[in-house]
């Protein structure tokens, strides 16, 4: 007996359509490219998106950082004015009170040398006034002895030889009084 559906005819394929195969592979290709177009232009906006966003930040950066660094600038200027001030100052005060002391010093000095001058010529006159002293005492005792010497010398009678003594001792107590 023939084989079961032996009577059947073989199926057979339909005839492959060529254009519309490459047809349906064009549109498949077309749609990938538009997808990875899609997708680049997407990474390539985000990729701007960011670099914007980067840029912003790094002005916004910037500019915080450059007045951070002004107020610093300015903060250092006015802190070495002031230091400066101060030292100057204080080098004035000091200089000052140096040139205060300075003339206090030279007044008492000159003060010390006035008064040594005056003690100078005080003691000088009275060196003068002294040897002018010395001097007429000096006169006085040699006019004594002189007087004495007379006395004793001249001729004279016995009864005035007494007298003559009493006079020559008055004569030399004199001097010696006048020597003390």
């Amino acid at each position: 007996p023939p084989p079961p559906f032996a009577h059947a005819a073989a199926p057979q394929e339909a005839p492959v359509d060529l254009s519309s195969v490459m047809g349906r592979m064009l549109e498949a290709m077309n749609a990938a490219t538009e997808g990875h177009r899609n997708t680049t232009l997407e990474l390539a906006r985000q990729y701007r998106d960011s670099a914007a966003d980067s840029v912003q930040q790094t002005q916004h950066i910037y500019r915080e950082n450059r007045r951070e660094l002004s107020d610093l600038i300015h903060q250092l200027i006015q802190q070495n004015v002031e230091t400066f001030q101060r030292i100057t100052r204080e080098n004035h005060e000091r200089l000052a009170a140096m040139e205060i002391e300075r003339r206090r010093q030279t007044e008492a000095l000159m003060q010390q040398l006035t008064h040594l001058h005056n003690l100078t010529q005080q003691l000088s006159q009275q060196v003068i006034q002294l040897s002018q002293r010395i001097l007429s005492l000096n006169a006085e005792t040699v006019r004594s002895i002189q007087e004495a010497i007379r006395a004793v010398t001249e001729p004279s009678s016995s009864s005035s030889s007494s007298s003559n003594n009493d006079q020559i001792d008055r004569t030399l107590q004199a001097a010696e009084e006048t020597l003390l």
